[in-house]
């Protein structure tokens, strides 16, 4: 590597010159060095942190599992419960329905056999059904 001086005139200072460089260069080279041991031990570190953040992080989830199968566990059986009662109360419903009809129609029947046997009771209890049912709405409008 041959050096030039930058200065006019300065033939002597030549030698120097590329002593100096050399020193510079070496020193350079010595904080490039230690640069990239301190670089690579913090990525080491930070691997290393890494690391051990994510054996937390695993550890606090195999914990907090059965926690979590017990709250699943309790709510699918609080769902099966919701969906047995639910169940239940629609076959009720669906009972007494068919009840309710069967009844209807009887409670038809009989109405319509009592007026085919005794027509004037019929009407009469109508007329006075009608009568009773006229005042209570006359008396709610006043």
């Amino acid at each position: 590597m041959e050096t030039t001086s930058s200065f006019p005139g300065n033939n002597n200072g030549s030698a120097a010159t590329a002593s100096t460089a050399d020193k510079v260069t070496a020193a350079t080279q010595n904080v490039a060095d230690r640069a990239s041991d301190a670089l690579s031990s913090t990525a080491s570190s930070v691997q290393n942190g890494t690391g051990a953040i994510h054996e937390k992080i695993d550890a606090a989830g195999e914990m907090a599992r059965p926690a979590v199968d017990r709250i699943l566990t309790g709510a699918h059986q609080a769902v099966d419960k919701l969906s047995g009662l639910a169940a239940v109360a629609a076959d009720t419903v669906s009972e007494k329905s068919v009840q309710l009809k069967e009844a209807h129609a009887k409670l038809m029947a009989t109405g319509r056999d009592q007026v085919r046997e005794k027509p004037a009771v019929a009407v009469g209890i109508a007329v006075a059904a009608g009568i009773i049912i006229g005042r209570l709405m006359a008396s709610r409008r006043s």
